[in-house]
């Protein structure tokens, strides 16, 4: 059967009683007839869901899209948190930071693609840890980033160098000789002052508080 119309206080109609065998007409174009099975043959999966942590939740829908061409060009970026943006020599179009996994992979944006020209190695699981991040940043190298908090500190992370050739150091756990290491560093302002810009240069770190902008050499 149908539904009922369910009276309002004035003698109305304030709604439609709607029974398990009634037909949903008014959120039809919401549902399908078509379920979806075979979820357990998804292949692809690198991670385990039940593994992620909170700060690892990306609801955000980005998109990109090109325009003033033939035809219309479009990039989904759903489940792919864009972290910050990279200012490239002689380029007018910033380069885009975006996380994948736990890391942040830089894709430079052509007339008509997407090109990845370097990776950040956990940038995307080190930026969600820190809780009062305000800005991301790196040079047009990117040599390094840098994450500023509301105030204060500033988080410094240097892209993996070889080590010397007889430098001996190993993995405590499986015993494997390490060759690369990433050097990281906290830097603390002598203000309590709110950081309201960040730019990352080669050399240097300008940072613009409420009473003034901080010079660092890197």
């Amino acid at each position: 059967g149908g539904g009922a119309a369910v009276g309002g206080p004035g003698g109305g109609t304030r709604g439609q009683e709607v029974t398990d065998l009634s037909e949903d007409n008014f959120m039809a174009h919401l549902t399908t007839e078509s379920p979806i099975v075979g979820m357990e043959e998804v292949q692809g999966n690198s991670f385990n869901n039940e593994q992620l942590e909170d700060c690892d939740n990306c609801e955000n829908i980005d998109m990109l899209i090109w325009l003033g061409g033939e035809e219309m060009m479009g990039a989904n970026l759903a489940g792919h948190q864009h972290l910050f943006t990279v200012m490239e020599v002689e380029r007018a179009t910033p380069s885009l930071c975006i996380r994948h996994d736990v890391d942040g992979l830089v894709w430079r944006v052509g007339a008509n693609k997407v090109e990845h020209i370097n990776t950040f190695p956990a940038l995307g699981y080190v930026q969600a840890s820190k809780t009062m991040r305000k800005f991301i940043s790196a040079p047009p190298s990117c040599s390094y980033s840098v994450i500023s908090d509301n105030m204060r500190h500033l988080y410094l992370y240097r892209q993996p160098e070889n080590l010397a050739v007889e430098t001996e150091l190993r993995n405590r756990k499986s015993g494997q000789r390490v060759e690369k290491v990433a050097r990281q560093q906290v830097i603390t302002l002598d203000t309590t002052s709110e950081v309201l810009g960040l730019v990352a240069r080669e050399q240097e770190l300008l940072v613009l508080t409420q009473d003034k902008v901080h010079t660092i050499q890197i």
